[in-house]
């Protein structure tokens, strides 16, 4: 099972680095706090959220996890590329733009969706096949955080960390791959994403 999972991680590398997909294409429908974030450089970059919907084209996730919403853009990325999903759990620290990241969740997803702040309290029954952390919080929440997604996964399942080149994420990802003893596969994506198979 893991082979066939490099393979396929070998393959979103393979497509992604020699892509042409951007985000104005991919998330032109999206809803924004406001709309001239749609000329930065976080959203208009070819090696971010396209990441997602090239990662998402090579797998058929049923169950997702995922902490840090990113208003919801990571959610309508991938699932414009993997069209299996049917239940997406995701958490925040806040809830502040709830009905924005709900809205961009369900653009492109028939998916059940639960969206809310974190509560440290999964519904284990999901089996999630996918967990995603989207975010970098402080070092100690990001150890929290890998903890908590790793124990909400099935085996042979991925974990996928974004801002994994970020201070406060890089030293607690390594260190949690060691202690699990896991090598990650890391993409070069604006912020540098690394996948783990648990």
């Amino acid at each position: 099972m893991q082979e066939l999972i490099l393979e396929k991680l070998k393959l979103v590398k393979s497509k992604f680095e020699n892509g042409h997909t951007t985000t104005d294409v991919l998330l032109s429908n999206v809803k924004l706090l406001e709309s001239s974030s749609r000329q930065s450089p976080a959203f208009s970059d070819p090696k971010y959220f396209p990441f997602y919907f090239k990662f998402g084209n090579e797998f058929n996730f049923s169950n997702i996890i995922q902490i840090g919403c990113k208003l919801g853009l990571v959610a309508a990325s991938l699932s414009q590329g993997c069209k299996t999903i049917e239940n997406w759990v995701a958490f925040d620290e806040d809830d502040f733009a709830k009905k924005i990241v709900e809205s961009n969740m369900r653009l492109f997803s028939k998916s059940k969706i639960k969206y809310s702040k974190f509560d440290n309290k999964v519904d284990e029954s999901k089996n999630f096949d996918l967990g995603i952390i989207s975010e970098s919080f402080t070092k100690d929440k990001n150890i929290k955080f890998l903890d908590f997604v790793w124990n909400s996964i099935k085996n042979d399942s991925l974990l996928l960390v974004d801002y994994i080149y970020d201070k406060e994420m890089k030293e607690p990802f390594f260190d949690f791959c060691k202690l699990k003893n896991r090598e990650p596969f890391c993409f070069n994506t604006r912020y540098g994403i690394g996948v783990v198979v648990k």
